[in-house]
């Protein structure tokens, strides 16, 4: 029987170190999600990577026995030996009730924690994807724009009809080039710019010339890259919503902890 005892409480004792040690992994997985959410609203084009704290996953409890909790827990609630001669059933059936209410509660808390990693992983892999997809199609988007601004640049410069002066389709022409030989100069350049940079000032120089049907591919190009920019910025947009809520889940989930941890270090729970 005592040796009973002694296994008992060092089962007890290690499902109180394994919950307690959650602490500051949860602690850190908050921070390391704000520290990206920050980094992804500054609307910069490359994004510093989210930690991942997988020490917060279910797995560390599965060579922990229930059995073993429940009755660590039943032992801390129920009354001494020489009380439950006195205790009627109904008493002591209340005592196994509250050990396996707090039993459950510990249970719920670790599901609850390795469904949260899960989706916390699920939605990092998610924008990592889905950056990739609509980066991808900007830049194929743009180098169908530069094959179309090409052809443009070529029929105007054997234009016969005269539609306008090489002076007045300079402007957006010097406008692209110099976007271009600034882009391939800067490896790291935003491309959150470009609407600033380029597409809108583009527009602008196209609207003057609005006789020349030939500019019609070269403006719808423009548009389609304008739609790129909306996609990246969506998956951004989308990304931190969920991140908004990912923190809200952990600082509820800290706080059960704190509860649950209170639990264990009464004498008697109550």
């Amino acid at each position: 029987m005592v040796q009973q005892q002694k296994e008992n409480q060092k089962s007890g004792k290690r499902w109180k170190i394994e919950l307690k040690t959650l602490e500051e992994p949860i602690k850190h997985q908050i921070s390391s999600i704000e520290d990206f959410k920050l980094s992804v609203a500054k609307r910069e084009w490359s994004y510093d990577p989210l930690d991942l704290m997988t020490t917060i996953n279910s797995e560390r409890f599965s060579s922990l026995d229930k059995n073993d909790l429940m009755d660590y827990l039943e032992n801390k609630t129920k009354f001494p030996w020489y009380k439950q001669l006195f205790s009627s059933e109904d008493r002591i059936q209340e005592q196994y009730n509250k050990a396996a209410k707090i039993s459950n509660h510990i249970h719920g808390f670790i599901d609850v924690l390795s469904h949260n990693f899960q989706h916390l992983n699920n939605k990092w892999d998610e924008f990592q994807d889905g950056i990739s997809a609509t980066s991808k199609k900007l830049n194929q988007d743009l180098d169908t724009l530069n094959n179309h601004i090409n052809s443009l640049k070529y029929l105007i410069a054997n234009d016969t009809q005269k539609l306008y002066t090489n002076e007045q389709y300079k402007p957006f022409f010097d406008l692209y080039f110099r976007f271009i030989s600034h882009l391939n100069q800067n490896p790291n350049y935003n491309m959150h710019r470009m609407r600033v940079d380029f597409l809108d000032p583009a527009m602008m120089e196209l609207g003057k010339l609005t006789k020349d049907n030939r500019i019609l591919q070269t403006a719808s190009s423009i548009s389609i890259l304008y739609t790129d920019l909306r996609a990246v910025n969506s998956e951004k947009d989308y990304v931190l919503d969920n991140m908004t809520e990912l923190i809200s889940r952990y600082n509820k989930s800290l706080d059960a902890l704190a509860k649950i941890m209170e639990k264990f270090d009464e004498k008697i729970i109550s």
